[in-house]
C-alpha cells in the first residue's frame, strides 16, 4: 500500500534539504589546495560550411536552401502573455525567476497543424510557435517518432541563422534550447521517394512551451530600460585585480517544472589541469539530471556593455548533488570557450575574521564582487541548527548578493591566487541591509563527495533514501547504504537526537544501518537526522494528536474532487499547512502518475511507501502553481 498526502503549501526559505542522494567520500582526505589555471585558446578552427551546405546536408534547417520557404506563410500557434501573478518571482529565493511553464491547452500535433512545402527528396513541415511578450521561448517536444532519416529543427523566427537540432527519432521528451524572441519556427523534413527509410507512423507533439520575460539585454517592461540595470545599486562591479578570478564564473539559466530560473557557479579545476569542465553551483538550484541538461552557460558577462549570448555554452550533467552543503558538481558537456578560469580551490577551514570575496550575477546582471569576512558562533535563523557547521556565515563589508547570485563562489587568499571555501546558498544581505549574514556551503564538506572527480581519490556513497515518515508509535526501520567501485570503503553513522538510536554506526562496503524511533508522547511532529556515510537521513515523526483520517482508499484511474480547510490535519510534511490522506495499491514494477489540480492554492504531492520511506515529492508541473 503507498500513501499519497496533498496539502497546501506553505514554503520556508529555499524549501531546504530535500535535495538528492549524493556519492560520498570517507572524511579521511587530507587537506588539500590547488591553483586556477586559465585555458589557452585553442588551434584555430577550419571554416564553417555556409548554411545552405549545412542544409544540403541535413545539419541545419531547409529555410536556408530552398526560397520555397517563407516564414510569414507558415501557419502560427500563439498564446498570450501570461499575467503579471505568473510572472512573479513567488518565493524568498536566490534563484531567479526569469520564465513560466506554459501548459497548451491542447497538445500541438505539429504534423496536422504545420504547412507543408515539397522539395525533391522529401517535404518540409514547417509551424510558427509563439508566446505574446517572451524575449525567449524553449519548446518541449513531448513525444518524436519520426522516420531514420528524417530531421527536426528549431529556429528562432526573427533570425534563422540560430537554429537547434536536427532532432532524431526518440530522442523526446526534451526540451529545446532557448531561442530568441517570442516566436519560434519547427521544421520537420521527411525524405520521400524509393531511397527513403521504411516508413512510420510520424508524430511530433508540442505540450508545453518555457515563456521567458526576463533576459539582461532585452528593456524590463516597467522601466523600458535594458535589465543589466536591475541590480541594485550597491552592488559593485568586479575590479580589475579580480578580473581573472571572474573569467570563472558564469551565469547560469535552466528550466524547472514550473518555470525558468537563473543561478551563478564556478568554474573548477583538478589536480592534473586536464580542462575538464566541472562547474560548481548550489543544490537548491540544480539537483537532477533533467534540469541538468537544461543548462545554458553565459561566459565573460563582465560589464554593462559585454553581449551575455557571446559565449555561450549548452547542456551538463549532474556528477554529484547533496542539500548537506548546498552544492551540485556539474560536468558541461560541451568546450568552455578558451580564456576561461578554471578556479583554484582548498579543503582548509578559514577562521573567524577571515577576509573572504564573492563573484556573481545578481539579478540576472552582468558580474558583481562582493568583500567580507567569515562570522563564527552564530547561526542564522534562517538555517536549522543541525546545518549551521556545514556553512560558511558572511557578512560583507562591500557590496551583496541578490536573487540569482546562488550558487556563487566564496574566495578566500590574495587576487593572484583566490581559493574557492564555498558556494551562496542565500541569506540577509540587500542595501537595505547590507549587515545581514549570508550562508555559503563549505568546500571542505563538499569535498568529500567530490574529491573523486576533482583529485582521482576517495570513496563514493549513495543512500536508499533521503526523508522517512515514522508513525507516533515509533518501531524499528532502516536505510541502505550503497558503495560504489570500492568494497572496502569505512563509514560510520550517528543521530542528532536521543530518540532514535542506531544498532550499527560503523561498517566497510554496502550495508543497512538499522534504527529504531521512540514513541512521541507530545501532541506535535519531531523532526530529527541521522548522518551517514556523510549523507542524512530526515525522520519526521508524527505527534501524538496528529491522527489523520485516510479517505476510502483510491482506484487507479480514478479522479477524486475534494477540499482542503483550517478542520483537516496537519501535513507531517509540510510547515503548519492542512492535509489530506489517500491511500491505494500498486503491483512490483506497475508505473502510475499522479495530478493535482487546485483553484486557490498552491498544492504539494507527497508519495509515501509502506515502510514510511518518502519515495516522491512533487510541487508546481505548470506555469499557474495550483497544480502538482
Amino acid at each position: 500500500m503507498r500513501e499519497m498526502i496533498l496539502f497546501s503549501s506553505q514554503r520556508i526559505f529555499f524549501g531546504l534539504f530535500l535535495g538528492l542522494a549524493c556519492a560520498w567520500f570517507s572524511p579521511s582526505l587530507a587537506q588539500i589546495s590547488i591553483s586556477g589555471w586559465t585555458k589557452p585558446a585553442a588551434p584555430k578552427a577550419e571554416a564553417t560550411p555556409s548554411l545552405t551546405k549545412l542544409a544540403e546536408r541535413k545539419e541545419a534547417p531547409q529555410i536556408h536552401r530552398s526560397t520555397n520557404l517563407k516564414i510569414e506563410s507558415f501557419k502560427k500557434y500563439s498564446l498570450p502573455a501570461p499575467t503579471a501573478q505568473e510572472m512573479e518571482q513567488r518565493e524568498k529565493s536566490r534563484k531567479l525567476k526569469i520564465g513560466v511553464t506554459r501548459s497548451l491547452p491542447q497538445v500541438l500535433n505539429v504534423v496536422a497543424q504545420s504547412s507543408t512545402v515539397a522539395m525533391t527528396e522529401g517535404e518540409v513541415k514547417s509551424l510558427r510557435v509563439a508566446s505574446e511578450g517572451a524575449v525567449q521561448i524553449r519548446l518541449h517536444l513531448n513525444r518524436l517518432e519520426i522516420p531514420s532519416d528524417a530531421s527536426v529543427f528549431v529556429y528562432a523566427a526573427s533570425n534563422p541563422k540560430e537554429f537547434y537540432g536536427p532532432y532524431r527519432n526518440g530522442s523526446s521528451p526534451l526540451w529545446t534550447p532557448p531561442i530568441s524572441g517570442g516566436e519560434a519556427v519547427i521544421e520537420l523534413f521527411i525524405r520521400t521517394g524509393k531511397d527513403a527509410a521504411k516508413a512510420v507512423s510520424v508524430r511530433l507533439e508540442i505540450d508545453q512551451i518555457s515563456h521567458i520575460f526576463r533576459h539582461p539585454k532585452s528593456a524590463n517592461t516597467a522601466t523600458q530600460q535594458a535589465q543589466v540595470e536591475d541590480a541594485e545599486s550597491c552592488n559593485e562591479d568586479v575590479t580589475a585585480e579580480w578580473s581573472e578570478t571572474a573569467k570563472s564564473v558564469a551565469m547560469v539559466q535552466f528550466h524547472q517544472p514550473d518555470g525558468e530560473y537563473v543561478c551563478s557557479g564556478v568554474l573548477l579545476n583538478d589536480t592534473k589541469n586536464s580542462g575538464t569542465p566541472y562547474f560548481l553551483t548550489a543544490n537548491h538550484c540544480i539537483d537532477n539530471g533533467v534540469t541538468a541538461n537544461s543548462t545554458r552557460f553565459h561566459w565573460f558577462f563582465d560589464t554593462a556593455s559585454s553581449n551575455p549570448d557571446s559565449n555561450v555554452t549548452y547542456s551538463a550533467e549532474v556528477l554529484q548533488t547533496s542539500d548537506v552543503s548546498d552544492f551540485t558538481l556539474l560536468r558541461i558537456k560541451n568546450p568552455v570557450p578558451a580564456g576561461v578560469r578554471f578556479s583554484g580551490w582548498t579543503t582548509a577551514v578559514p577562521t573567524a575574521n577571515t577576509n573572504v570575496t564573492s563573484i556573481h550575477h545578481p539579478a540576472a546582471d552582468y558580474k558583481r564582487i562582493s568583500f567580507g569576512r567569515i562570522v563564527t558562533n552564530t547561526c542564522p535563523s534562517y538555517l536549522p541548527p543541525e546545518f549551521c557547521d556545514n556553512f560558511h556565515a558572511v557578512r560583507w563589508n562591500i557590496g551583496i548578493t541578490e536573487p540569482g547570485s546562488s550558487g556563487g563562489g566564496l574566495w578566500m587568499g590574495s587576487a593572484s591566487d583566490p581559493k574557492l571555501i564555498g558556494q551562496l546558498l542565500g541569506g540577509e544581505s540587500a542595501c537595505q541591509t547590507p549587515n545581514g549574514l549570508d550562508s555559503y556551503g563549505r568546500f571542505d564538506i563538499t569535498m568529500e563527495a567530490v574529491a573523486r572527480h576533482l583529485t582521482g581519490q576517495g570513496c563514493q556513497y549513495s543512500l536508499s533514501h533521503k526523508k522517512q515518515i515514522v508513525e507516533s508509535a515509533g518501531g524499528a526501520a532502516k536505510v541502505q547504504i550503497f558503495v560504489n567501485d570500492i568494497s572496502d570503503c569505512s563509514w560510520t553513522a550517528r543521530s542528532n537526537v536521543n530518540w532514535i538510536t542506531l544498532q550499527n554506526v560503523q561498517g566497510q562496503g554496502d550495508a543497512t544501518v538499522n534504527f529504531t524511533v521512540a514513541p512521541n508522547t507530545s501532541g506535535a511532529k519531531r523532526s530529527g537526522l541521522i548522518f551517514v556515510a556523510g549523507h542524512n537521513l530526515r525522520i519526521i515523526q508524527r505527534g501524538a494528536a496528529e491522527i489523520c483520517a485516510e479517505t476510502p482508499k483510491l482506484a487507479l484511474g480514478a479522479t477524486i474532487s475534494g477540499t482542503l480547510s483550517a478542520s483537516n490535519c496537519l501535513s507531517v510534511t509540510g510547515y503548519g499547512a492542512a492535509a489530506v490522506r489517500y491511500t491505494f495499491d500498486t503491483q512490483p514494477g506497475q508505473f502510475f502518475s499522479i495530478a493535482v489540480q487546485a483553484t486557490e492554492f498552491d498544492p504539494y504531492v507527497t508519495l509515501i511507501g509502506p515502510d514510511g520511506r518518502v519515495i516522491r515529492e512533487n510541487d508546481d508541473i505548470g506555469y499557474n502553481n495550483t497544480n502538482a
